[in-house]
């Protein structure tokens, strides 16, 4: 399996029997090339107390490891939920994890902030991705082929949505509901596409002047920009380092507004990255060395902070978790 065929499952909805057991498959060959440990070999789920009344981020690397924000204090871990990839969070603080295989309900797991248990679950095999749309709650989730399920209110049936040219691979949301998905085609070219909030059907962005992505990159609304996680091209910047791609959206065009560079090396590029208002985070890590989450003031993307964690076995899914208020 080539290191996109993970992700290129099938077209259509995923639950033939076959299919799931292809995904868990992929699934079991992604977690050996990245050292994520089998689902036996973890632990017990556990957090501080204090982690309920604070800001945390929640790092996805086969187990979720859930940090205090600002800090390297670890005050918990989730475990025994299968190989993670991409993780997304709510208003409220609550935290949804996507595990396409490894488990034995492949999907997203839903919890509360800082807990340990969880609140809700979404039955997609080979989910991927997900967002949360901050002006409905409705729930995205990818399926890493080019169907998009949509959870109204995050409850329910979902509704599919399919985009037949395109293998998705991460969701965002704007502030006004609409879904933008990123992916690859069947020539491996980059991808860019639109669900307005109306529905009806996908529209392809062009993404003018840009190198775009190898098709495995993350995004995130800004609140204005969609950012674009994808090296810098030698030609602008000189340099094979992370750097975000803010892109400014008008219709079915995307122009490059600028850069946050972020001065890490992250191999391969569709480690999720989070942006808090005017901080980028990030997680850097290297077999058998330090791994560290690095703040970044955004969008000038210079280093403010780097804290050192614990090795993690390629870390993928990162996202910010407020305490409700």
């Amino acid at each position: 399996m080539t290191d996109r065929g993970w992700r290129k499952i099938l077209k259509g909805d995923v639950t033939p029997p076959e299919t799931v057991a292809r995904i868990g498959e992929a699934a079991a060959s992604y977690r050996a090339r990245s050292g994520i440990a089998p689902q036996a070999e973890r632990g017990k789920s556990w957090m501080l107390p204090e982690a309920k009344s604070e800001k945390l981020v929640y790092v996805a690397a086969g187990e979720v490891y859930v940090y205090a924000y600002g800090t390297n204090k670890l005050v918990g871990t989730l475990s025994r939920i299968g190989g993670t990839l991409y993780e997304c969070s709510d208003k409220h603080g609550d935290v949804s994890v996507a595990v396409p295989g490894g488990a034995s309900q492949p999907g997203v797991y839903e919890y509360a902030h800082g807990g340990t248990e969880p609140i809700n679950y979404f039955s997609v095999a080979g989910a991927v991705a997900c967002a949360v749309d901050p002006s409905s709650g409705n729930l995205a989730i990818t399926n890493g082929g080019p169907t998009v399920y949509i959870y109204q209110n995050a409850s329910g049936l979902p509704e599919a949505y399919t985009d037949d040219d395109e293998y998705t691979t991460d969701v965002a949301y704007d502030d006004s509901g609409n879904l933008f998905v990123d992916g690859f085609s069947e020539t491996a070219s980059f991808l860019l596409s639109e669900l307005p909030a109306k529905g009806g059907s996908f529209e392809n962005i062009t993404v003018d002047g840009s190198e775009g992505g190898n098709g495995e990159n993350p995004i995130f609304w800004d609140g204005q920009y969609l950012d674009l996680g994808s090296y810098q091209s030698a030609k602008r910047r000189r340099s094979s380092q992370e750097a975000l791609q803010r892109l400014a959206i008008s219709g079915t065009t995307a122009t490059i507004a600028g850069y946050t560079p972020l001065g890490i090396q992250v191999e391969p590029s569709h480690v999720q990255f989070w942006i808090d208002g005017g901080v980028a985070i990030q997680v850097s890590t290297k077999p058998q060395k330090i791994s560290v989450i690095q703040y970044f003031a955004y969008p000038r993307g210079r280093s403010t902070k780097k804290l050192k964690i614990q090795v993690l076995p390629r870390a993928v899914g990162l996202t910010v978790s407020a305490a409700s208020r």
